[in-house]
């Protein structure tokens, strides 16, 4: 059964990145070719730190209130399920998809750039962090210190343990790189 439920974990991993390549492909050479969006270059660092750090907080809010909508019972069915077959998480669970859901955590990117324009490296460090993230919060145990959850300085953070929690109980823990808006929302 485990060799089972990583094959399925790698073959939609592998189905959510070409939906993600697809996605960046028609950004760069149709919206940004098109001038519908403005992916810049050469921005200073300042400005780089800035848009990474706008990009992620937004992200967090979009993923946050999609997750919490696609464990609504008919979304759930469509969209979200096949991730949770992944009852103990590994990373390759990270974006394990259904093609729904795979659209759905795609259409930020798009999303994002009609609202702001910002540095392809810009771009890249988002990309970069989520993916890390995703996969380290899926990646079945927990690298933080016990006192992480604690500190004042750090408890504001998920951790795996907080993913983990999410893919036994389903019903808390929807955020991804914060626990603001767990925190706010009760969940």
């Amino acid at each position: 059964a485990v060799m089972k439920d990583r094959l399925r974990e790698v073959r939609l991993s592998l189905l959510t990145s070409l939906v993600f390549s697809l996605n960046g492909f028609f950004l760069v050479y149709g919206l940004d070719q098109l001038g519908v969006i403005d992916i810049h270059r050469n921005s200073a660092l300042q400005w780089i730190m800035l848009e990474s750090l706008l990009i992620i907080l937004a992200h967090d809010a979009y993923f946050y209130w999609l997750h919490r909508a696609m464990h609504w019972r008919p979304l759930f069915r469509l969209a979200h399920m096949a991730h949770h077959r992944s009852r103990t998480p590994t990373a390759w669970a990270a974006y394990a998809f259904a093609p729904a859901e795979a659209m759905l955590e795609a259409l930020f990117l798009p999303l994002f750039l009609l609202v702001m324009n910002i540095d392809g490296l810009t771009i890249l460090v988002f990309l970069m962090h989520m993916m890390a993230r995703n996969v380290i919060g899926h990646c079945g145990f927990e690298i933080m210190p016990r006192w992480w959850i604690s500190s004042t300085l750090t408890r504001w953070m998920t951790t795996p343990t907080h993913h983990d929690i999410h893919h036994e109980l389903v019903r808390w823990n929807y955020g991804l790189y914060f626990t603001w808006w767990d925190r706010w929302m009760g969940t």
